[in-house]
C-alpha cells in the first residue's frame, strides 16, 4: 500500500538528509519537561520507541511504478533502462530491520549496550518475501540469499544466477559450506570464527571509547537543538504530525566545529572531518530541510522525507518513508549449513602478504 502523507513548506537541501534524520533520533534522549512543547513531544516520541525491548524499522519509497518511470525519464532521458517490471518491483520493495534486546531490557538501557544476547535481523522485502536476509543471535550470523528469485523480480536472466552459484561452488574448497548459499539455503558462522580474519586487518587506528561515543552523541544533540524548529501541524490519520525544519548549513557548521576533538579518537576521523568541511562549503547559508514526523501514543511511528525538496524536478512528492513498529522475535533458521572458515585466515594472510611484497 502506498502511503501519501501531506507535505508542507518544502525547501532545498543537498545530500545530508539522512545525517540530519540520524541527528533527530540522537536528540531524542533528553528529559521532557512538564509542559510539553512540540520539541519535547517529539523527544518523548523517540523516547517511547527506545523504551521498548525491540523495534522494527521499515524503509520504503512511497511512489507508484508509473511515477518511478517518470522520474527515471526525467533524470536519465529517453535512454533510461528502468523497465516497468523493475519499477513495479521497486515499489514493492522495503528494507526491514528488527532489533531485540537479549533479556527484555529497554533499548536505551545500559544493559542493552553490552548485552551479547541482543538479536538483529536485516532483510530486503519484496512482496512479503525476503530474498536477502541476515540474522544475528546467540553468537552466530546467519545469511540467506535467494538470488534466482531476486534476479527474476528485477527482470534479469537466470544465467546470472547460475554464474553466481558456480562461483560459490568453486569457493567451497576454501570455505566449506558456502555452496549452500548459492542453492538458496541458509548458512551460518560463529562470530568468534571471524577473529583470526580480523587480526590480519588491524590498523593503527585507535578504537572509539564509550566516553568518546557518549560525548559525540551529546554534541550532535546540542547542534541539532540549536539549529532546528518543531511545529505541531495537527492530527493526520489519528496521529499527531510535526514538521521538523533543520537549518542545515548552521547545523553542519556547528557539528564540524564541536566534533573535531571527539572525532580525533575514532577510526577514519580525518576523512569524516574533511567530509563535513566539504559539505559545509557546498551548503548555502540559510539552507533548510523539512521532515514530517508522526507520533501516536507517545511513540514516533513514522518519518517522511520528500526527496523532491532536494532537486525540484518532479511534479509530485517523492516520500521516503521510515516506519517504526514493535520488534518481532528473531529466530534461528532451521537447517542452516555451518560455514568452515578455518582455511580462510591463511588464504587471506597469503593474499595480504603477496600484496605487500608486490608493493615493495
Amino acid at each position: 500500500m502506498i502511503l501519501r502523507p501531506r507535505f508542507s513548506r518544502r525547501t532545498r537541501f543537498g545530500g545530508l538528509a539522512m545525517v540530519a534524520v540520524a541527528a533527530v533520533v540522537l536528540a531524542a534522549c533528553g528529559n521532557p519537561a512538564t509542559k510539553v512543547t512540540p520539541t519535547q513531544a517529539v523527544s518523548k516520541g523517540f523516547g517511547g520507541v527506545a523504551a521498548q525491548s525491540g523495534v522494527n524499522i521499515r524503509v520504503s519509497l512511497g511512489v507508484t511504478a508509473q511515477q518511478l518511470e517518470q522520474m527515471a525519464t526525467t533524470l536519465g532521458g529517453s535512454g533510461s533502462k528502468l523497465t516497468s517490471q523493475i519499477a513495479t518491483t521497486l515499489t514493492e520493495t522495503s528494507i526491514d530491520v528488527d532489533f531485540n534486546t537479549g533479556h527484555g531490557e529497554n533499548i536505551d538501557s545500559k544493559q542493552a549496550r553490552t548485552d551479547s544476547d541482543d538479536q538483529f535481523d536485516f532483510a530486503v522485502q519484496i512482496e512479503g518475501g525476503a530474498p536477502v536476509e541476515i540474522r544475528y543471535l546467540d553468537g552466530k550470523i546467519y545469511l540467506h540469499a535467494d538470488l534466482p528469485t531476486l534476479l527474476s523480480d528485477f527482470g534479469q536472466p537466470s544465467s546470472d544466477a547460475t554464474k553466481f552459484q558456480n562461483g560459490l561452488q568453486s569457493l567451497n574448497s576454501y570455505v566449506p559450506g558456502i555452496a549452500a548459499l548459492g542453492q538458496g539455503q541458509w548458512v551460518s558462522a560463529q562470530t568468534s570464527a571471524f577473529a583470526p580474519l580480523l587480526k590480519d586487518l588491524k590498523t593503527a587506528e585507535p578504537a572509539a571509547t564509550p566516553a568518546a561515543s557518549l560525548k559525540l552523541v551529546d554534541q550532535l544533540r546540542a547542534a541539532l537543538a540549536a539549529n532546528s524548529n518543531y511545529v505541531n501541524e495537527g492530527t493526520n490519520g489519528g496521529r499527531t504530525e510535526y514538521a521538523v525544519t533543520v537549518q542545515v548549513h548552521n547545523f553542519v557548521q556547528q557539528a564540524e566545529t564541536d566534533l573535531s576533538s571527539s572525532l580525533s579518537s575514532l577510526p577514519g576521523a580525518s576523512d569524516l572531518t574533511k567530509g563535513l568541511t566539504e559539505a559545509q562549503n557546498k551548503i548555502p547559508t540559510g539552507q533548510t530541510a523539512v521532515f514530517d514526523l508522526y507520533v501516536s501514543n507517545q511513540r514516533v511511528q513514522e518519518i517522511v522525507i520528500d526527496l523532491n525538496q532536494f532537486i525540484h524536478k518532479f511534479t509530485f512528492p517523492v516520500p521516503l518513508q521510515i516506519q517504526f513498529n514493535s520488534g518481532t522475535s528473531v529466530a534461528a533458521p532451521q537447517g542452516a549449513t555451518a560455514l568452515n572458515l578455518s582455511k580462510l585466515s591463511s588464504l587471506l594472510g597469503g593474499l595480504l602478504g603477496g600484496a605487500t611484497s608486490t608493493s615493495n
